[in-house]
């Protein structure tokens, strides 16, 4: 069996580091951070649970249930709440709810008649040229129409990426609509033939962190936390390298090498001078800056129902600083205490990045102004916390291929090498999940 180094225990590394102790593969995963899990990390102060990294997982996958059950988490998920049901977006000054089927697209104010009429039509329009590239933003108002783009996915787009639909690209950072038109011609013959698999959104009792917590418990001493790598040599067959732990030296050779780190730490990597110049393109990668700011209230200080998953807003609606919040308190249980609510809104991204690295006393005012206006929000926080990602999600936008084609020929030069992380495997976090090694499929 390989001796394999992992650089990086966020949930790629952890996951990658997990499925090839299964084999019995000698691992060592080095992370640099003192807590495993990246941008998973799970707060509680006061009774209110908050998030700083992805809130949720789709458990609705068989592989992902599947998972959960071989690392004994089946007991510690909580599932959705059924009243977290509806999705709204801000239309006109208001909340509207997202329709959930074509019958309720036909009623929704969210589009006019024209508008409506383009969707109904939408099986009849030509599918693009395999080779022709389009944001997401052109292939959604071709296919569906400008109104559905302005309205549905625009603000859709700033949930999933806190980016632009004009610059992300439809072949890359949804792949899957991209699939759909290529194999059935049309999203909507497409989605029929597909809706076998609905999402089941869930949560852990305590938080997203228990996974990180449980994937280091299965991993014991194989993961090195507060692990300085101070260098990276190539071998002729093997990686050398050396880290500080504790302030002690280690070193040890290695037969294959995994980086999980975000795309933009690869060049900064102490990799050897010919080596770390391959690397150099990776930092060019378009990331989306965001900040969490999430608040507990009275519930009586909260005039809106909050029965829903929560709102997000259109670029074009200038109104607006915030990109959206999340209705925590409603969507699962214990994540505020009796009679209070507990709320996450998102800042920055694509659109506003300059918004995001805001002190916390301006992001409060910004936040508690749009909130006042959308959800009638009248009192003081009684809780608050804060959490800013510089560089929060990779932008798959147009021409993304190149970075697809820049990493498999540095994998070239080095089979025993291999680069992973939500920059190449999408950013989801059950494609995090679910993304595999190549030397699992050699073992």
């Amino acid at each position: 069996m390989p001796k394999v180094a992992i650089i990086g225990a966020g949930i790629i590394g952890l996951k990658t580091a997990y499925d090839l102790k299964k084999k019995n593969v000698d691992v060592t995963l080095l992370e640099s951070q003192k807590n495993p899990g990246g941008v998973i990390q799970s707060h509680t102060s006061d009774g209110f649970l908050s998030e700083a990294g992805p809130t949720s997982l789709d458990i609705g996958d068989p592989e992902i249930r599947a998972f959960l059950e071989e690392i004994n988490l089946t007991d510690k998920i909580t599932a959705s709440n059924p009243r977290s049901k509806n999705r709204y977006v801000v239309h006109n000054d208001t909340l509207v709810a997202i329709p959930d089927s074509f019958t309720n697209f036909l009623k929704t104010p969210l589009l006019s008649p024209p508008g409506k009429f383009k969707l109904i039509k939408e099986p009849f329009v030509k599918r693009s040229k395999k080779n022709h590239e389009e944001s997401l933003a052109e292939f959604i108002e071709r296919r569906l129409g400008k109104e559905v783009l302005d309205a549905i996915v625009d603000p859709f787009v700033s949930g999933i990426y806190a980016g632009n639909p004009h610059t992300l690209s439809a072949k890359y950072a949804f792949p899957f609509l991209y699939e759909i038109e290529q194999a059935d011609g049309s999203l909507l013959k497409g989605s029929i033939k597909k809706r076998n698999h609905k999402p089941f959104y869930a949560s852990f009792k305590e938080g997203m962190y228990t996974l990180p917590q449980a994937l280091a418990q299965e991993l014991g001493t194989s993961l090195k936390l507060n692990a300085k790598i101070l260098k990276i040599t190539k071998k002729k067959d093997d990686w050398k390298l050396v880290w500080e732990s504790k302030k002690t030296k280690h070193e040890a050779t290695f037969d294959y090498l995994i980086g999980t780190v975000p795309a933009h730490k690869y060049p900064n990597l102490p990799f050897d001078k010919d080596t770390k110049s391959l690397f150099l393109p990776l930092s060019q990668i378009a990331y989306a800056p965001v900040t969490t700011l999430t608040l507990g209230f009275h519930k009586k200080d909260v005039k809106h129902p909050l029965d829903g998953r929560g709102f997000l807003i259109p670029s074009q609606d200038t109104h607006f600083k915030i990109l959206g919040t999340l209705f925590n308190s409603t969507i699962f249980p214990n994540r505020a205490p009796k009679n209070y609510v507990n709320l996450t809104t998102f800042v920055g991204g694509s659109q506003h990045p300059d918004l995001a690295g805001l002190s916390i006393t301006k992001l409060k005012a910004l936040v508690m102004n749009d909130l006042e206006k959308l959800i009638n929000v009248k009192g003081d926080p009684v809780f608050i916390n804060k959490t800013f990602w510089p560089q929060a999600i990779p932008q798959y936008n147009v021409g993304y291929g190149h970075f697809f084609n820049l990493m498999e020929s540095i994998e070239e030069q080095f089979p025993n090498f291999e680069i992973k992380g939500n920059f190449r495997t999408g950013i989801a976090l059950q494609h995090c999940l679910k993304s595999k090694t190549r030397l699992l499929s050699t073992l």
